[in-house]
């Protein structure tokens, strides 16, 4: 047998440190043919000496006569690569350095594997790899035409039914993907990794017992598989059972210091029972989940820890997640900006003109405008762990946004009615936000007639403006909505806003006017748990779901307050007179 022969008898027996001696013996070993190379390339990866196998690699596959073998193994290294720093979070490195490092790694991989198949169109492993590529890179759409067109060619391969599944989840086609995954189920219903996506894409659609009997499944085949526990968490968190939800991460962590998914969901936790001092700081754990490496592009500043900036300094803080979470967290820049020289703040195009108008000593660069100079950054939702904040200490609950209205609007007398903004819907386009919304007609039903609504909403449906269009007492207000700025303009001549979880209530709130919320049973974080007020705004008042999907309690409570402050109201008015 040849010493070449001896090698690959070695690596696939599983010892590759055996076969990585042999080959290294031989006597041309240091003039090594590309066969050679590339068979040592491998040897070198699964010998786990990624540095050494990339730079054997990389020689390799420069050369135009690389082979589609070649180019394939090294998108594979990279693969193999990222899946190991996903394991450990990227370790000792920053989340900035990790993430970038992630990305650069799977666009080299995407690269490789589409001129793996360029030299060879059949090669179906590497058909397989780009498409995984594309959906490691968030790139769903992409990844699912090529799921499509493999399973034409193998309509019974279980493996890429299932990812083509993945992908319909992950562009929050939940049913459908729930649909593909019971097809898979008939097939055979010992595959943990199936039922817990079902799992996860039942509780999306906020089907919870479905999503509890398959996560039951899940783990009964998988007990110790920690990302399924962590989906246990999270469907305890979403039916309000937290403490068993923090016990359950909390022991993830004791076991795994790395795992940043359960870092994550603990900080969550944390946050809603009110534990700000370690939930702050379990929530940056989430720069290093893949769902926020399209957030983090300022990797060539320091990182801000809440240290004094010296002369010349200036600190950009950079903008994340919602519009609700940016008007409410905007205050922390705010704060900031009186502490901090050369404070700049990165803002939503849809928000910019309502802060521009705001006279702030910070300056404004909308989200779609080039990044300036700094030499400090941080991220808006970030700063509360560097400033220290907890629940009793939160900033300008009172309010910190102020706009003129167009027309100043008098007191309510008996001539001019309540005049209440309302939003039942949030965008067309978020699922998240529709799962919070509630019918028009049921809130309609729930609101004296004796007042004068105003929609709030940017986007309403041809169904609801129907219905909107039958009332004698709405404005209907769509069509003056561009931005943030004149949604403001609107709230200014409103006594009172009643809405949804949306970012209408944080608007309003910050606004200073009075702001009643309908919560679902079991909501965001910033809500807290079992309290009708928040610490964020001294102007909202809480109307939370009693039992889950049921709207009518918190409506008859909304009805019986609003009716009580009208009564109050006319009362106090018939003693001045």
């Amino acid at each position: 047998m040849s010493l070449i022969q001896s090698c690959l008898t070695f690596l696939n027996a599983g010892n590759p440190l055996r076969a990585r001696r042999l080959i290294e013996e031989l006597p041309d070993f240091q003039v090594r043919s590309p066969a050679i190379s590339e068979l040592y390339a491998v040897i070198l990866a699964e010998c786990k000496e990624f540095d050494l196998a990339y730079s054997e690699f990389s020689l390799l596959t420069q050369k135009s006569d690389a082979t589609p073998q070649a180019i394939y193994n090294f998108g594979k290294l990279l693969v193999d690569y990222v899946r190991q720093s996903d394991v450990s979070a990227g370790g000792s490195e920053t989340p900035a350095d990790y993430q970038t490092k992630r990305i650069e790694a799977l666009v080299l991989a995407k690269t490789l594997f589409q001129r793996a198949i360029e030299k060879d169109p059949g090669y179906k492993e590497a058909w397989t790899n780009l498409a995984g590529v594309l959906f490691e890179l968030r790139q769903y759409a992409d990844a699912l035409e090529l799921y499509k067109k493999q399973l034409r060619n193998s309509p019974a391969d279980n493996k890429l039914l299932y990812m083509t599944a993945l992908c319909y989840a992950e562009q929050k086609d939940h049913q459908r993907a729930i649909d593909i995954l019971e097809r898979l189920l008939l097939c055979s219903n010992d595959d943990a990794a199936v039922w817990h996506a079902k799992a996860v894409s039942e509780l999306s659609l906020g089907l919870a017992e479905s999503a509890y009997k398959s996560l039951e499944q899940a783990l009964l085949l998988s007990p110790d598989n920690d990302t399924y526990r962590i989906t246990q968490a999270t469907l305890l968190k979403s039916v309000g059972r937290i403490s068993e939800a923090k016990s359950i991460l909390e022991s993830i962590v004791g076991a795994d210091p790395g795992n940043a998914r359960a870092h994550w969901n603990l900080s969550l936790c944390l946050l809603t029972l009110g534990d700000y001092q370690r939930g702050w700081r379990e929530y940056e754990w989430r720069w290093r989940l893949p769902a926020f490496s399209h957030v983090r592009r300022f990797v060539h500043s320091k990182q801000w820890d809440g240290e004094r900036l010296l002369s010349g300094d200036s600190l950009f803080i950079f903008s994340e997640q919602g519009l609700g979470d940016n008007l409410q967290f905007v205050r922390f820049a705010l704060k900031l900006s009186k502490t901090l020289d050369c404070v700049t703040l990165q803002v939503p195009n849809t928000l910019l003109r309502l802060y521009s108008a705001q006279g702030w000593p910070l300056v404004l660069v909308a989200d779609s405008d080039p990044v300036p100079r700094h030499s400090h950054s941080v991220a808006l939702m970030g700063i509360p762990l560097r400033l220290g904040v907890v629940l009793d200490d939160i900033p300008y609950p009172r309010g910190y946004l102020s706009i003129k209205p167009l027309t100043a609007q008098p007191p309510p007398t008996t001539t001019r009615p309540m005049r209440i903004g309302i939003a039942w819907e949030g965008g067309r386009g978020d699922k998240l936000q529709l799962n919070r919304s509630l019918e028009l007609s049921l809130l309609l039903k729930f609101l004296p007639a004796d007042c004068v609504y105003v929609t709030l909403q940017k986007q309403i449906s041809p169904k609801d403006l129907d219905i909107l269009q039958r009332c004698n007492n709405i404005e209907i207000r769509c069509n003056e909505i561009a931005d943030f700025y004149d949604t403001a303009l609107i709230c200014c001549t409103l006594d009172l806003v009643i809405s949804i979880d949306t970012s209408i209530p944080h608007l309003a709130a910050a606004l200073g006017i009075e702001t009643w919320v309908l919560l679902k049973k079991y909501n965001d974080f910033r809500w807290l748990q079992n309290t009708s007020l928040s610490p964020w705004y001294s102007a909202v008042r809480l109307y939370r779901q009693q039992c889950d999907e049921d709207w009518v309690a918190p409506l008859t409570k909304i009805n019986s307050d609003l009716r009580d402050r009208m009564s109050k109201e006319n009362q106090a008015r018939y003693t001045r007179k």
